[in-house]
């Protein structure tokens, strides 16, 4: 691998499989990350918490949230992205 990249054996954003979710963020340096689902209508629904790992990695599961819903996630309070 050349210096100055990275590469991880695991996936990022959001992956759906077997009616589940899983939403992954790399944000080693951040306090607190929240995912921010978005309505039809594009109103923010409740903000739910991710959950930090050793490696910097910050997860959760959810199982009421289909393919093709728009996500974003808040990093630290700041704008979602």
């Amino acid at each position: 691998m050349d210096a100055g990249r990275f590469a991880f054996a695991t996936s990022w954003g959001a992956n759906y499989r077997d009616g589940t979710t899983r939403f992954r963020l790399w944000a080693p340096g951040a306090k607190r990350v929240e995912l921010v689902l978005s309505t039809a209508t594009d109103e923010a629904n409740e903000d739910r918490p991710l959950h930090r790992d050793s490696a910097g990695w910050w997860h959760c599961n959810v199982t009421d949230v289909e393919p093709g819903a728009r996500y974003g996630f808040r990093v630290d309070g700041g704008p979602a992205v």
